[in-house]
């Protein structure tokens, strides 16, 4: 009887040994802590010396391109100048410029607008709209400034800005900020050019990407954030899930064995 009660105490000890074994590889194979990079991690840390210029990428407005849609505002204190014209100035004008990069404008006509900025195009329309109203008062936008932005990011999408002056971290905000599976050393900018596509990868690590010709983003372009190696071998080892419910399965099953030993 001494015999039995000793084996059984001894068998009961191997066993929850191996329980707490079985428990800790369990936690050490399952459990992954991904640590969230901060932004430009060379800026040194300012707060007890003075405040850093940082030279960033010179800001360059939209080139107007067949497709684009422009907001057209003509505001003028009086009626138009041709006595045989009814149509006064008609502001929030939204025109898409046709494929010889013309728009048709009321009373002015058609304007070629393909291949310059938006500056220039209102200059030109004050011009033109001078011949008819009286100083007029000419404001342009680019309706459809689009850009992409894909990958690790919790809202991934197409955003239409209200600006055109975007830049990369602003086009990450509004997809929600890179994702903790995300690369921040290693943004993908793909740009139309001429008919072709460049690529550039930014390092959002460093300071240098302030001075990328990349960091403004111009109409259509796309942002892509990979993923990091946390979430590559996540993607891989997705099997894993199964493994980890027959792992639990088994060591329940242990547990109840465990309990009804008795002595």
């Amino acid at each position: 009887m001494y015999t039995d009660i000793t084996a059984n105490k001894s068998l009961k000890l191997r066993l929850w040994s191996v329980l707490w074994l079985y428990l800790l590889l369990f936690a050490t194979f399952s459990c992954k802590t991904t640590n969230r990079i901060a932004y430009f991690q060379d800026l040194p840390d300012t707060l007890f010396s003075k405040a850093m210029i940082i030279p960033t990428a010179t800001f360059q407005y939209p080139i107007i391109a067949p497709g684009d849609i422009l907001e057209i505002t003509i505001l003028t204190s009086d009626t138009p100048l041709i006595s045989n014209s009814n149509l006064p100035a008609t502001p929030g004008l939204l025109l898409t410029v046709d494929a010889n990069g013309n728009i048709q404008m009321p009373v002015l006509g058609s304007v070629h607008v393909n291949g310059y900025q938006i500056s220039q195009i209102r200059d030109s329309l004050t011009i033109l709209a001078g011949k008819f109203y009286k100083d007029p008062v000419v404001t342009l936008r680019l309706a459809n400034f689009t850009i992409t932005v894909l990958g690790e990011v919790p809202k991934p999408g197409i955003f239409v800005s209200d600006r055109e002056k975007l830049s990369v971290l602003d086009a990450l905000a509004l997809a929600g900020d890179i994702s903790i599976y995300g690369k921040k050393e290693n943004v993908l900018v793909i740009r139309n050019r001429d008919s072709q596509r460049e690529a550039i990868r930014l390092s959002l690590n460093s300071l240098a990407a302030l001075q990328s010709s990349h960091f403004y983003l111009k109409q259509g372009d796309v942002v892509i954030v990979e993923p990091n190696k946390n979430k590559i071998a996540a993607a891989r080892d997705a099997g894993k899930t199964r493994n980890y419910a027959l792992i639990a399965s088994g060591l329940s099953v242990l547990i109840i064995f465990i309990s009804r030993l008795t002595f």
